[in-house]
């Protein structure tokens, strides 16, 4: 397991997110409820890779980039964590 960004061509396998610090021992959500505390993201709004590995953004990766979106968020606190089987490599 590693953490990916949206420059990353493993952006377009299976993703899955570590819940915690060890994949192995504590870990991973395929599909479900993602509790981040106080994440910022607006509600209803699609959640794509970002430039900087592991992280979840609202803004759609540009030139260049894959985009995909991972999930959405469902109130202050929780995202749900559902990446899309379809990805599109920007040129």
């Amino acid at each position: 397991w590693a953490a990916v960004n949206h420059t990353s061509a493993n952006s377009t396998k299976m993703l899955a997110l570590a819940l915690g610090t060890s994949a192995v021992s504590n870990g991973v959500l395929l599909n479900g409820i993602y509790c981040k505390t106080m994440h910022g993201f607006t509600i209803g709004a699609p959640l794509y890779l970002s430039s900087s590995d592991g992280d979840f953004t609202t803004t759609v990766p540009g030139s260049t980039d894959y985009a995909r979106v991972l999930g959405y968020a469902v109130d202050s606190n929780n995202i749900y964590f559902c990446p899309d089987n379809t990805w599109v490599k920007i040129d």
